[in-house]
C-alpha cells in the first residue's frame, strides 16, 4: 500500500518529525475538557447529542479506571459495578437502541473486568462507543476515549490497536488536522503491515485517500482508494469494498470521468445492503452524475429514491432539490410544481442552509422551463443566504437572478455517450424507482 508524504504525494513512509515549525500532533484531553472542546464546535447547541451525559460518565470512568494500577482497578471494578450499568441504562433511555446497547455493554465490561487487565471486551466496547461519539460529532471526546483505551489496555493485540489508531486518524482528518491524521495513519499502517491485517490496511488506505483528496491530489487519492479496495477484497470485507468504491466515485467525478464514477457508485450501492441512509446518499450522488451526463430521467429517478429513503435532512433535502432540478431540465412542469409544494411543506426556516440550497435548485428548475417563479425563488434564496452569511450561496443566487433577468435560460445538454456498464447503472436506477413506485410517491403522478 502507498503511504503519502505530508503533502499527499505518493511515496514511502518517512519520518515526519523533520519539518520546521511543526505544530504538535493532536493530543487527547481530559474527558470534561474534551467535551467542552466539542461544544465549542457547535456554538448554537446546548449539547452535542441526546446521550452526552452518560457518554461523559462512561468516558470519565474509562479514564479513571485505566489510569490507575491493577490493585486499585480491581477495587474500582467492584465499586463501579451495577451503578455504572444502571446509569448507562437510565442515561440512554431516549437514545437509539444501538447506542444504548453499546454504552451498557461497555459499562458491563468494566464491571466484569475482575482481573483489571483492560480486557478485549472493555477495549472493543470502548471503541464502539467512540464510534457513536464520532458519528454524533463529539470528535474530541471520541479521540480522547480511544487514546485512553490504547494507553490503558497494553495487553490488547496489535490488530485492535491498529484499528483504534486508524479511527483516531479519521477523527483528526474530520477535525482538519491532516498532518496529525497522516502520523496516526502511518503508525496504524506499520502495525497492520506487520500483522498482515488487510482489514486495517484498507481502513488506513481509505483515510489516506481522503487526505490526498482534501489536498487536491487526485492521482494519489485514486491510488490509495484502489489500494483500499484491494485490501478489502483480501480481507473479504464487503463494507470496506463499498467504502473504497465510494472514494473512487468521488475521485472520478472530480476528474470528469463520469462513466467510471457511475460504475464505482453503483458498486458502492450494491455493497451497502440494508443501510437505507447510505444507499440514499449514494443514489443522490448517482443522480447528480446522471444529471451531469444529461440523462435527466435517470437523475429524477435517483433523486426520488434518495428523498424517500433518507431519514437524514442533509441527504433528504438536497435530494428534493435535485429532483426538482431534474424535473425542470426534463421539462416536467407538473412534477416540478408538486415538488415545490412539497418543499414548502417539509423544509422550514429552522433549516436555513438546506432551505437556501433547495430554493436555489427550484429557481434553476423553474428557469429551465421558462417560468417567472424562478426569480422569486432566487430572491428568497439570496435573502436567507445574506441573513445567515452563506456567502457562496448568496453569490450563486445573485448570479442566477442576473441570468433570469437577461432571459438567459438554463439550457439542457445532450446526453453523453456512456459505456454499456454505465448505461446499465442508469437503467438499474430507473428500474428500482419503478419497482418501488418512488416517483408516484414523491410527486403523485408518473407523468
Amino acid at each position: 500500500m502507498l503511504t503519502p508524504d505530508r503533502n499527499g504525494r505518493d511515496g514511502t513512509t518517512r519520518s515526519l518529525n523533520t519539518s520546521l515549525n511543526r505544530e504538535p500532533v493532536l493530543t487527547p484531553l481530559p474527558t470534561l475538557s474534551a467535551y467542552r472542546a466539542d461544544l465549542d464546535r457547535y456554538p448554537d447547541r446546548a449539547r452535542v447529542a441526546e446521550c452526552d451525559g452518560v457518554w461523559i460518565v462512561v468516558a470519565r470512568a474509562v479514564e479513571q479506571f485505566l489510569e490507575v494500577d491493577a490493585a486499585v482497578r480491581s477495587t474500582m471494578s467492584r465499586e463501579l459495578g451495577d451503578n455504572l450499568v444502571s446509569s448507562a441504562i437510565v442515561g440512554t433511555s431516549t437514545s437509539p437502541p444501538h447506542r444504548r446497547e453499546r454504552v451498557v455493554a461497555l459499562a458491563s465490561a468494566l464491571r466484569d473486568d475482575r482481573d483489571a487487565t483492560g480486557t478485549a471486551e472493555v477495549f472493543d466496547g470502548g471503541v464502539r462507543v467512540a464510534e457513536d461519539m464520532e458519528g454524533a460529532g463529539a470528535l474530541h471526546l471520541a479521540f480522547t476515549m480511544l487514546a485512553h483505551l490504547r494507553a490503558g489496555c497494553p495487553g490488547i493485540d496489535a490488530r485492535r490497536h491498529g484499528l483504534a489508531l486508524s479511527m483516531q486518524g479519521r477523527i483528526a482528518r474530520e477535525m482538519g488536522d491532516l498532518d496529525s491524521a497522516v502520523e496516526l495513519y502511518q503508525e496504524a499502517f506499520a502495525m497492520a503491515a506487520e500483522q498482515h491485517d488487510d482489514h486495517t490496511l484498507s481502513l488506513v488506505a481509505h483515510g489516506l485517500g481522503g487526505i490526498a483528496l482534501a489536498r487536491g491530489n487526485l492521482p494519489a487519492a485514486r491510488a490509495q482508494y484502489q489500494a483500499a479496495l484491494g485490501h478489502a477484497r483480501s480481507a473479504g470485507a464487503i463494507d470496506l469494498e463499498g467504502r473504497a468504491h465510494r472514494g473512487l466515485l468521488v475521485v472520478e467525478a472530480k476528474a470528469g470521468d463520469f462513466d467510471a464514477a457511475l460504475r464505482h457508485g453503483w458498486a458502492a450501492y450494491e455493497r451497502s445492503p440494508g443501510d437505507r441512509n447510505s444507499q440514499a446518499e449514494l443514489l443522490g450522488n448517482l443522480a447528480g452524475l446522471a444529471r451531469e451526463c444529461g440523462h435527466y430521467a435517470a437523475s429524477f429517478a435517483g433523486y426520488s429514491l434518495a428523498a424517500l429513503w433518507a431519514d437524514m435532512d442533509r441527504v433528504r433535502i438536497p435530494a428534493l432539490g435535485g429532483a426538482a432540478l431534474a424535473a425542470g431540465l426534463e421539462g416536467k412542469a407538473h412534477r416540478l410544481r408538486s415538488l415545490a409544494a412539497r418543499v414548502k411543506k417539509d423544509v422550514t426556516a429552522a433549516q436555513p442552509f438546506e432551505l437556501a440550497q433547495v430554493l436555489l435548485d427550484l429557481a434553476r428548475a423553474f428557469d429551465a422551463i421558462g417560468d417567472d417563479a424562478a426569480s422569486d425563488f432566487a430572491v428568497r434564496a439570496e435573502a436567507i443566504s445574506t441573513n445567515h452569511r452563506f456567502f457562496e450561496l448568496e453569490h450563486e443566487a445573485r448570479e442566477l437572478q442576473k441570468r433570469v433577468d437577461r432571459n438567459a435560460r438554463n439550457l439542457t445538454r445532450a446526453p453523453l455517450e456512456l459505456s454499456t456498464p454505465a448505461f446499465r447503472v442508469l437503467d438499474s436506477i430507473t428500474a428500482l424507482a419503478a419497482q418501488t413506485s418512488s416517483i408516484s410517491a414523491l410527486v403523485g403522478s408518473t407523468e
